[in-house]
């Protein structure tokens, strides 16, 4: 089996990744799931820095060749460590790593406040509410959602709240604005399969932009037909099945 290990993206546990480790697992491969820090997974461990996560980061993955995966916000921070590290052979990027703010126009004022406010704005009394609205809202639910969805939150003072050490999300927000975009870079030598949603279309348009700065031939990308941000939660098995084509033909092998 080949290694993955796997950084997730906010809010995210390692209860929404069931039904893709069991995908990548008929392909071949064997996933580690690595909760970032602030996550419920890992809720206490401390980041202020770059060189903070990279310590953390050294800590969960072997000195042996494996490929690293990340998602969302998990595949912004797997870019940035691919190009730390000497034992990254692959980096696999789930609708993440292209992400340029400055470009964007989203300060990181904005995002801290944006941030902020949605934490307030998740509470609620009643969990059992709380798993129908997600059911109905979902394309696909199962066993494996409803634990992510009661892993995600907390009770404290008779109200649910985001299961999250908002200090430490807010500290990986701010240390993400010194790692954009490095997949872009003419140094950047680590063969890469980036695999993107179409959903929204006019964010699709802002990915392919970026797409085309990028400054060397080390990235793959692939575009998912009807999918939106969630597309590992969406088509699983298409993910995996097109992480094992393109990996397979990249030159440079575990």
């Amino acid at each position: 089996m080949t290694p993955i290990y796997f950084l997730d993206g906010l809010g995210s546990n390692r209860h929404y990744v069931t039904r893709l480790e069991e995908a990548l697992v008929e392909q071949g491969f064997e996933l580690t799931y690595l909760a970032l820090p602030g996550q419920p997974d890992n809720f206490d461990c401390p980041i202020e820095t770059l060189e903070d996560l990279t310590a953390w980061f050294n800590k969960q993955t072997p000195n042996t060749p494996f490929i690293l995966m990340g998602f969302s916000l998990g595949a912004d921070f797997a870019a940035y460590l691919a190009k730390q590290s000497s034992h990254v052979s692959h980096l696999i990027l789930l609708d993440g790593g292209f992400m340029d703010f400055d470009v964007f126009g989203y300060s990181l004022e904005q995002e801290l406040a944006d941030t902020k406010a949605y934490f307030a704005s998740e509470t609620f009394a009643d969990l059992g509410e709380k798993l129908r609205e997600e059911e109905k809202s979902a394309d696909y639910w199962g066993e494996d959602l409803e634990k992510a969805v009661r892993h995600a939150y907390v009770k404290k003072e008779n109200q649910y709240q985001l299961n999250l050490n908002s200090e430490i999300i807010l500290n990986l927000l701010k240390i993400r604005r010194d790692c954009q975009f490095v997949i872009s870079k003419p140094d950047f030598s680590v063969p890469t399969l980036m695999i993107l949603s179409d959903s929204p279309a006019e964010f699709l348009d802002f990915k392919q932009t970026q797409l085309s700065k990028i400054k060397n031939n080390h990235i793959t990308s692939k575009i998912l037909s009807n999918t939106t941000h969630h597309l590992y939660l969406e088509k699983p098995n298409q993910v995996a099945v097109t992480i094992k084509d393109v990996v397979s033909n990249f030159s440079k092998t575990l």
